[in-house]
């Protein structure tokens, strides 16, 4: 942003020098001319000025079409995960392990799971969790985090 300042403080100040350099090097005559050289002055400013500025919305204009772009082709957000494949359904989760903690809330027990559910070891890692029961540690997996990747509980 300060870059784009300084161009603007560079072109004023080349702008000024020139308008100087040529009211000077006009030779002197008795007719008074300094009325159209203001006006002409002002003119190539406001000329210049707009040119400018016409060069800098080009460019944003550019950028902001090369963002959009982009973005038409940008992949999902990481955190929305797509349905799983028709005919590749998760088995349900059996509703006898589901356990409700305290400070965990609703937990899947770790044996209950391995008595009681095939695809144990399919479960995802990040769900994986340890929880306090009657004062003993016990390993187990958040229900909403897997639910929140498609696994559902069993109907009985």
């Amino acid at each position: 942003m300060a870059l784009k300042h300084m161009k603007f403080i560079t072109s004023i100040l080349s702008i000024g020098a020139l308008v100087a350099a040529v009211t000077a090097a006009a030779p002197a005559r008795a007719e008074n001319y300094d009325g159209a050289k203001i006006f002409l002055g002002t003119a190539a400013t406001i000329w210049l000025l707009h040119e400018l500025n016409q060069k800098e919305k080009s460019k944003s204009s550019k950028k902001e079409a090369k963002k959009k772009e982009v973005k038409k082709h940008a992949h999902a957000p990481a955190h929305k995960k797509a349905a799983p494949p028709r005919g590749h359904a998760k088995p349900a989760l059996p509703r006898q392990c589901l356990r409700d903690t305290r400070r965990q809330g609703l937990v899947m027990g770790q044996g209950c799971l391995n008595r009681n559910y095939k695809a144990v070891n399919r479960l995802p890692n990040a769900c994986r969790t340890v929880f306090r029961a009657n004062g003993d540690r016990r390993n187990g997996f958040q229900y909403n985090c897997l639910s929140a990747r498609g696994y559902a509980l069993a109907r009985r």
